[in-house]
């Protein structure tokens, strides 16, 4: 008997062959990213990303898996993790779904196209566009040639794209909300087809910035609605419609679909994340959609994992091993081991992704998918070595099946898969299909695992040479080999290269096999002269400066580049002055850089400056440094004796700063200190500069005051004044105390001085007799087992009324009393505030008004 298979047969030599490596490293979220590259093909942290992004993004490597490129749907970094030349401004958006999608133009050299989608909280004003981008240019670097030319006003934040025909055309396919229909734009060799194939649907109210994804096979497509069901779609890969809509409900929990959505890569399950309704619970769910059937998929939904935690679950995406990873909110990211598999089997790992320290967001870098190739009724399969082998079998309803094949292979599976094939795989895979323990058909198929050719620079990313020219070779053996190059016209295993650039060669062996790398080489230059090679600074004061210079002169034919430069160990004790990183030295030109010693307390130093060159050539050269350093930088912080006049309505309290000792040197810091002072004979209201929080306590008030980017020098500097009025007390005097007093610069020594205000004496008549009146005030505080509570403090007898209104000024609450004495008068306010939120406080009486807001988290 024949049977269905479906393979991938990567047989173009462009840069569109999609099932090699071109996805095979990840950048996304904050700075975070995993690269395929390796043995196993399980994913490994990058550390090198320049993304920052809270969803979409996109990634491209060459066919070898070297990068290209990466974008957040806004700025293009390079391979080098540079902006790429031209590459800001793009029309995608950081809290885009679907941001960024990154589309090779299929049978050219080095062109790509990026797709970018605004976001809703931008009311998606810019809609899809596309970029250009040109990796011949820039000596390999790229180029962004065309920015945000605009294809339509989508009002969604949906893109993705499926390959077919071995990737000769791409369909790019987008949600056009407002016409309730979708756009499926062509991608040639000759160039995007700006008029959309168009199928008209009832959406049912599409969910703006909702996924929009391929299955592997290319033929479904799902999204999501804002009636929480996932639409699933027929796909036609020849014609760009979209047909027989499936409507899928989740039923098991009270749930709310909030994003995540793939399918696996047989095509036969489909797995989504939700939240419970209350918010507190993660899900991930799979439905078996290979029936087709709305109620038979809607049943066969399981719960694969779910976490009581308030965390967001973000996009899943599949990767170039096939298992699916899930993008957790500040986490490292989840794994589904075996999506092919139902429920449990499939294997699911909550934190099985290891990011090194780097940070996931919600996003995943969007890819192209490839479809279907080929399918045809044989019964025997011709594949090359790490191509994917599907085995299909007629399907019988309600059925078993046994499948049984080389080196023990076993499945029960109607179409078994061979994700990355290998030689020993060859030979005969035999089924036999039951139903109610009757065997009611069998058959088999040959598999034939042909080799691919080994390329000799395949696991380089970079050859660097010194001399006039490089030889660089392709395979050991070419006799049975059709060889192209890209990059240098030659069809020869063996090619001479005499500039930089990215060179890729494509091997084409006797059995049909393609195979490709790609190698970015560049030209050495020496002959760099850096004088002096070392100095002595000798002994200085701390805070003082002394100064050297040095030169790096460039007696190449070519410029070099100065990467970086630092210095190695002690960084505090200098400043080096320079242009601005990277910069350039050119041919026969030399540069001067300064440096200062400025010694910070006691300490006798060997160092040295780094100086790292990155082009032509990776480079680096030391010069050393040596000396003394005396003493202690010392900084006086403190308030003065003052005094006042009673009544005195804006008295101003200086706040002073200085160094102990003449240096002839300023630094920049930032304070923090907690001042403390009786209140009841200074009221102050404001502070002139810096940022503080004030603490009303019974009859004094405590400051927590932070000053930024304060000026130290051996000048007074008068960096604040506190600001308030002079009331009557019966002393007439307070200490204006510093309990604590800290510098963001770790190497200042603060010395506090405390202060004091003094009232003079009464000189008005009229002033005499006059009562002292207890302060009256509102106090905040927060008991671990009580919550939030208000304390309303009655200085005085008299009417008091305590209010609490919300932030739309809403009263909320309200009590008035009288009292004859001096009181203390009790609020919890979680017994009073049902929900989270921020309220003021009120309290009204005859001294006047105190208001204060107050945050209730529930």
């Amino acid at each position: 008997m024949k049977v269905f298979y479906i393979i991938f047969l990567l047989l173009f030599a462009t840069s569109t062959a999609y099932a090699q490596k071109h996805f095979n490293n990840w950048y996304f979220g904050d700075s975070a990213g995993v690269t395929f590259n390796t043995a196993s093909g399980e994913p490994e942290a990058l550390l090198d990303g320049q993304i920052f992004t809270l969803e979409g993004c996109s990634s491209i490597s060459d066919s070898s898996g070297n990068l290209l490129f990466y974008t957040d749907g806004v700025t293009v970094w390079n391979r080098l993790h540079k902006v790429m030349k031209n590459g800001t401004g793009l029309f995608g958006h950081f809290s885009s779904m679907q941001s960024a999608l990154i589309v090779p133009k299929p049978k050219s050299n080095g062109i790509y196209y990026i797709f970018t989608n605004d976001a809703w909280e931008n009311n998606f004003a810019k809609g899809l566009n596309y970029s250009l981008v040109d990796m011949t240019l820039e000596n390999g670097s790229g180029d962004v040639t065309q920015k945000n030319v605009h294809l339509l006003d989508n009002k969604c934040e949906s893109v993705t794209a499926i390959s077919q025909k071995n990737g000769d055309t791409v369909w790019i396919l987008s949600m056009y909300i407002e016409n309730q229909c979708f756009a499926a734009y062509l991608l040639t060799e000759n160039g995007l087809n700006i008029t959309p194939i168009i199928t008209q649907f009832e959406t049912g109210e599409m969910l703006f910035y909702g996924l929009l994804k391929f299955s592997p096979l290319g033929n479904k497509v799902a999204a999501i609605n804002s009636k929480e069901e996932i639409l699933l779609f027929d796909f036609s890969i020849s014609s760009g419609k979209i047909k027989n809509k499936i409507i899928i409900k989740p039923h098991l929990l009270a749930t709310l679909i909030n994003g995540g959505l793939e399918f696996s890569d047989n095509g036969t399950f489909l797995y989504f994340t939700s939240r419970g309704s209350e918010g507190n619970i993660r899900y991930v769910h799979q439905v078996d959609i290979s029936s087709n059937n709305a109620e038979d998929i809607i049943q066969s939904e399981k719960l694969i994992f779910q976490i009581d935690e308030k965390q967001l679950f973000g996009n899943l995406q599949i990767g170039p091993n096939k298992k699916i990873y899930l993008a957790v909110l500040g986490k490292n990211l989840s794994v589904i081991h075996n999506p092919n598999l139902s429920g449990s089997a499939c294997n699911f790992e909550y934190d099985g992704c290891k990011l090194n320290g780097k940070i996931s967001m919600a996003g995943l870098p969007s890819v192209v998918q490839n479809s279907i190739l080929e399918i045809d009724k044989q019964d025997s399969i011709i594949v090359c070595e790490k191509d994917s082998v599907f085995l299909y079998s007629p399907y019988y309803e309600n059925a078993e099946y046994e499948w049984s094949g080389p080196n023990g292979f076993i499945s029960s599976a109607n179409n078994p898969v061979l994700p990355i094939s290998n030689l020993s795989m060859s030979g005969e895979y035999k089924y036999i299909i039951s139903k109610n323990g009757s065997s009611i058909s069998s058959g088999s198929i040959i598999v034939v695992i042909n080799p691919r050719e080994n390329i000799l620079f395949s696991d380089l990313t970079e050859i660097v040479y010194c001399n006039d020219s490089l030889e660089l070779k392709a395979v050991e053996k070419p006799e049975k080999c059709e060889i192209t190059w890209v990059g240098i016209d030659s069809k020869e295993n063996t090619v001479i290269i005499r500039k930089s650039g990215i060179y890729t060669v494509y091997v084409k062996n006797e059995f049909g096999c393609i195979d490709s790398a790609s190698v970015y080489v560049y030209k050495f230059g020496s002959n760099i002269s850096i004088y002096e090679k070392s100095h002595n600074f000798g002994l200085v004061k701390a805070g003082q400066i002394a100064e050297f210079k040095f030169t790096i002169e460039n007696n190449e034919s070519s410029d070099i580049t100065v990467k970086d430069i630092f210095i190695k160990n002690e960084p505090v004790h200098f400043e080096l002055l320079h242009n601005t990183l990277p910069f350039v030295i050119k041919s026969k030109e030399k540069t001067e850089i300064k440096v200062n010693f400025i010694p910070k307390y006691d300490i006798n130093i060997s160092d040295s400056i780094v100086i790292i060159f990155s082009e032509p050539c990776n480079f680096t050269d030391f010069t050393t440094l040596s000396g003394r350093g005396k003493g202690e930088i010392i900084v006086d912080f403190w308030l003065p004796d003052t005094t006042a006049g009673i009544g005195t309505d804006n008295y101003l309290l200086p706040v002073n700063v200085r160094l102990r000792d003449s240096s002839n040197y300023s630094f920049k810091t930032n304070i923090t200190a907690r001042i403390k002072f009786l209140r009841t004979l200074y009221n102050v209201n404001n502070l002139t500069y810096g940022q503080y929080s004030v603490e009303k306590l019974k009859d004094s008030a405590a400051f927590n005051i932070e000053f930024n980017d304060v000026i130290i020098s051996d000048e007074l500097n008068n960096i604040s004044d506190f600001a308030g009025k002079i009331l009557f007390t019966n002393d007439g005097f307070t200490k204006v105390r510093i309990e604590s007093l800290e510098f963001s610069t770790p190497y200042l020594i603060p010395i506090a001085k405390d202060g004091s205000i003094k009232t003079n004496e009464i000189c008005n008549p009229d002033l005499k007799g006059i009562k002292i009146r207890e302060g009256t005030f509102l106090s905040l505080k927060y008991d671990n087992n009580q919550g939030n509570s208000a304390i309303a403090y009655c200085g005085s007898a008299g009417e008091y009324k305590f209010s609490i209104y919300s932030i739309a000024g809403e009263l909320l609450y309200s009590t008035n009393w009288n009292t004859d004495l001096k009181t203390e008068k009790h609020f919890v306010l979680s017994d009073i505030i049902t929900n989270s939120g921020l309220y003021f406080v009120v309290l009204n009486s005859v001294d006047g008004i105190d208001l204060q807001k107050v945050t209730v988290i529930k």
